[in-house]
């Protein structure tokens, strides 16, 4: 990861950790497809979201346990595992994943809990090398009843 990513994230942390409750820090790509069914350029960016539970991150984690951002990482491993981490605790039963390669088809994952905010997606076979995929969280409840905003996803390339 790169100094200015680390840097990045160090202030994420410290903001959200000092705003309460009711505004809740979001960073986002805007990666995903817009209103006209065009994906706009991958940007890095901080919204401020009122009394949302939102994706806080999404990473890739490797065969020893390393975790990377998983947003436009292009050396991902063909054979490790996903975690998308909450803002609050879920419902868990609530959660909804989509995990699709370039051509939309979709990849079969088995999904685990590690906590109350952590969803871990683990594909059932090795990802295609030199590929690319997108994971996305369409829905979810958080345990006092709200629902998550639609659109958090991360693309990402598996390495050749």
């Amino acid at each position: 990861m790169d100094e200015k990513s680390v840097t990045r994230r160090k202030f994420l942390r410290a903001f959200a950790a000092l705003s309460s409750s009711a505004v809740l820090l979001r960073f986002t790509t805007g990666c995903g497809v817009g209103d006209n069914g065009v994906s706009p350029s991958p940007v890095y960016g901080v919204r401020i979201v009122p009394g949302t539970t939102t994706v806080t991150a999404m990473n890739f984690v490797n065969a020893q346990g390393v975790r990377a951002d998983l947003h436009n990482n292009t050396a991902v491993t063909v054979d490790g595992r996903f975690e998308t981490v909450f803002s609050a605790d879920l419902v868990q039963s609530t959660l909804r994943l989509t995990f699709v390669d370039i051509n939309n088809t979709p990849i079969p994952f088995a999904l685990t809990w590690l906590d109350p905010r952590t969803a871990q997606i683990a594909p059932n076979a090795n990802l295609q090398p030199n590929t690319k995929y997108t994971l996305s969280v369409n829905s979810a409840l958080d345990t006092s009843g709200k629902n998550i905003p639609k659109g958090d996803l991360a693309a990402f390339t598996t390495l050749p």
